[in-house]
């Protein structure tokens, strides 16, 4: 029976020739779907780690993406990745953060990147309020 790869193995075969990288201005970046600083880093990378983190963003909210290392599921992408919703306030979307990945021990190293993300996701969800014009003040009244 074959084994899978080493995640070690497969980040040095991964690491400078993937379809996810973007150089910019001397510094790599990656478009990894579980990368959640989007930094070409082994520690980061969703995909060579057993255990991946992703936050995807959503029209209502974001969605909690985690690989589930189960020998059962090797060949079932799609039913490996456990998807938790995280459409309340930003409160609750941090609890529920810290509880699916660092309480229970799942990625301590990834929570606080993890909620670095989601408060930039639940940031960028907000409506921009418009900005209203100032009634024109001093000379700008006498010269119209």
């Amino acid at each position: 029976m074959a084994t899978a790869a080493s995640p070690d193995l497969l980040w040095a075969l991964v690491c400078n020739s993937s379809s996810f990288l973007v150089k910019r201005n001397g510094v790599t970046f990656t478009k990894e779907p579980m990368n959640l600083t989007q930094k070409n880093q082994f520690k980061y990378s969703g995909l060579v780690a057993r255990r991946a983190v992703g936050i995807v963003p959503t029209e209502k909210g974001a969605v909690l993406k985690m690989k589930l290392p189960k020998a059962s599921q090797k060949r079932m992408p799609k039913s490996s990745v456990r998807s938790v919703p995280l459409t309340r306030d930003a409160r609750r979307g941090a609890r529920t953060i810290a509880s699916e990945i660092g309480i229970s021990h799942y990625r301590r190293d990834l929570q606080a990147a993890a909620l670095a993300r989601w408060s930039k996701i639940k940031k960028s969800l907000k409506p921009v309020k418009p900005t209203p014009t100032r009634p024109p003040k001093g000379r700008r009244v006498r010269k119209a």
